[in-house]
Order: structure tokens, then sequence, then C-alpha cells
């Protein structure tokens, strides 16, 4: 009952069963050390995964006859190897101390929050889980359905090539999903495996990409400290007997929100700025793959994975914007509440704890400006300029 309370319970999952999971798992040294050796084979499969991409780009850059079919091969894998590089990054980032520290913070405020008796403290902190986890599983449903149609249409290809063989007695090489580089390797002699390597690397990218949406998941829960916060201000005014005592908890616990932000802003901005910066790009490629596709299942595929683009950009903007919303919003609580009948020394500490409020909680892209909604909107409207330039020069 108590995992279904915990904002962070999906991604963390995901990042324990895909091996990039770095706070406490276990007490037992033996599964430990199990874990440590699965968490290096996973962090080297994908290493020698996104290498061989890599080289299979650069190889069909420098060739010299490349066809209209070679080109769109390249332009389509060049998007997929934008798109791993930067899932990557942010599981490296999400190894990082900086962002460990914040994890266990998380999971120890929300210790305190599910420990509470208060039914409102309770409901309030459910329905950003909620909100929380449907996002969540909302993208991993989206980049599970572009794998899926992938595989599928790929799976179609093979076997059109297969019953071509037969027919006419050749030896044409199947397509898998992912173009590597495989060096002197035979791909007909070696089929099955090199086919099994690249579904099995598709399907990592993906949990990878899910797992790393716990940084999504720590920003959302800002949200619901601050709200918890307004809560306790309203009722300890209200109903408290020693005012001054649960002021200075109150106010304590305010800063610990204003330093938690401070931290994961530090630790994230840049990351964010990358992301604003590729994801406008990736929006732009997939849309145009899009119109170029013939597939109706690729056509669906990549529709979906444009939505997880869409709902991860506006997810992120829409809680960055929550946290500047809410922590002004304390400020407001105390204004509505009863702050007159208590002692000059209580309204001062309250006026002071306003005072505070009236500097809003922001996160940032990198050293530049705030990230909010309306930020994550220009994401969008860039990629639709991306577009429509790559239209104009196609033409």
């Amino acid at each position: 009952m108590a995992a279904n309370r915990e904002i962070l319970n999906f991604p963390k999952c995901v990042m324990i069963i895909f091996g990039v999971w770095r706070n406490h798992l276990t007490s037992n040294s033996i599964l430990q050390k199990f874990y440590v050796f699965y968490s290096v084979f996973i962090h080297i499969y994908m290493l020698v995964f996104i290498s061989s991409m890599f080289t299979w780009i650069a190889v069909a850059l420098t060739g010299v006859n490349n066809s209209a079919e070679k080109n769109d091969k390249i332009g389509l894998n060049i998007t997929y190897l934008i798109t791993m590089l930067t899932v990557m990054l942010k599981v490296v980032l999400c190894q990082t101390k900086n962002i460990r520290r914040t994890i266990a913070f998380v999971q120890e405020e929300e210790k305190k929050i599910i420990a509470s008796k208060d039914p409102e403290i309770l409901h309030t902190h459910l329905e950003q889980v909620r909100f929380c986890t449907s996002v969540n599983i909302t993208l991993f449903v989206c980049h599970l359905v572009l794998f899926v149609f992938a595989v599928i249409e790929n799976v179609v290809t093979r076997l059109s090539i297969e019953r071509h063989n037969n027919i006419y007695n050749e030896t044409l090489i199947k397509p898998v999903i992912y173009e590597l580089y495989y060096h002197s390797m035979d791909p007909i002699k070696y089929e099955t495996i090199l086919v099994l390597f690249d579904d099995i690397g598709g399907t990592i990218v993906i949990s990878l990409s899910v797992s790393t949406n716990i940084i999504l998941s720590c920003v959302i829960f800002v949200s619901s400290m601050l709200k918890v916060l307004q809560i306790k201000l309203k009722k300890m005014i209200i109903q408290t007997d020693n005012i001054m005592r649960d002021l200075k908890q109150l106010t304590k616990e305010h800063q610990r929100v204003i330093s938690f932000v401070a931290d994961l802003n530090e630790s994230i901005k840049y990351l964010i700025l990358i992301e604003y910066t590729t994801i406008s790009l990736n929006i732009a490629l997939v849309t145009l793959r899009f119109i170029k596709e013939k597939s109706y299942l690729m056509r669906i595929g990549r529709s979906f994975y444009c939505g997880f683009l869409v709902i991860y950009i506006l997810a992120l903007g829409w809680s960055s914007n929550e946290i500047k919303m809410q922590s002004v919003a304390i400020g407001d609580a105390i204004y509505e509440s009863s702050w007159y009948e208590h002692n000059r020394k209580a309204q001062e500490m309250l006026l002071v704890l306003m005072m505070r409020t009236q500097r809003p909680l922001t996160m940032t892209k990198g050293p530049f400006d705030e990230m909010t909604l309306q930020s994550s909107l220009m994401v969008l409207k860039a990629a639709y300029t991306y577009v429509t330039i790559m239209i104009q020069k196609q033409v």
C-alpha cells in the first residue's frame, strides 16, 4: 500500500531492473555485488551499441555512392543516435552524487508525508503521485508503441526479403531496426545474434529513457511539498497551542524546500538546457520522417513518439510552473488565515515568512531564463520552425 503512495516508485523500479539504481538497494553483500556486476554489463552493452551505431553512420557518410535509400537510413539513424545520446547523458546524470542525494531526500521527505495522519495532506500528496505515475506510464506507452511497431515493420520486411531470396535463390541482407557496424561479422551467418543484439539494445534504451523520468518525478514532488506546507500553515494557525514552536518548525521546513529546489536546479539545469535544445530538433526530425514514411504502422509509431516528446516537455514545463505558483501561494495561505489573532512576535514571524514567499522558487534552463509552461510551448514552436525549414530545403 505504501508503495502506491511513492512518487518515485515507477521510475525507481525501472532503474533497478536495468541496473542504474545507485542508492542503497539491499543489505545482502552477495546480491549487491551481483547487482553491480549486472549494472556494469548493461553500461558496457549500451556503450558498444551506441559506438556501433555511430561507426555505421560515420562509415556510411564517407561512402562515395550513397543512394537515396541509404541517405534516408543515415538520416533515420542520426535521429536514433541523438535520442540515445540524450538518454545516456540523463542516465549518467541520474547516477551522480547530487541526483542520488536528491532522490534520497525525496524518499525521506515522502516517508514523513505518508506517516502523516492528516487526511487532507495524504489526499494532496496522493493526487501528485497519481499525476506523476500517469505521466510516467503515458511516456512509457508512447515509447513502447513506437518500438513495437518498428519491430513488427522489421519482421514483415524480413519475411518479405526471405520469401524473395527463396524464390529467386538470392542472398539479400535482411534489415534491422538500428543500423550497427559489425566489422567483419557475416550478417547472414550471425543473423540471429545480430537481430537479438539490436532488439535488446532498443529495449534497454526505451527502459532507460523511462527510468530517467525520475528527474521529472523529483520536480513534481516539490509541488507536493509546497502544497503540504500550505496545509500545515493553515491548520497550525487555526489549531496550535504553541504558535512560536510550530512556526519555527514550519519555517525550517520552508527553508528546507528552498534549499532542495536550489540543489535540484543546480544539478539538472544544464541537462534541461540540452533537453530543450534536442527535443525541438527531435520533434522536427520525427515529424519529417512521419511525412516521408510510407508504412502506416511506422506513421502511428512516430506519432506516439512525437506525443512522448510533447507530453514530456509540457509536463516538465507545467511542473516547474507549479513550483513557482505554489511557492507564492504559501504567502497567500498565510494572508487568508487568522494571523491577526496571534501575538505580535508570531505576527512578525509570519510577516517574515510571507516576505520570503514574494521571491518565487524557480527552475532554470542552464544559466538562462526560467523553465515554465511558456518556455515549453516555445520548444514546440521552434520544432515547427525547423520542420518548415527542412521541408522548404527539400522542395
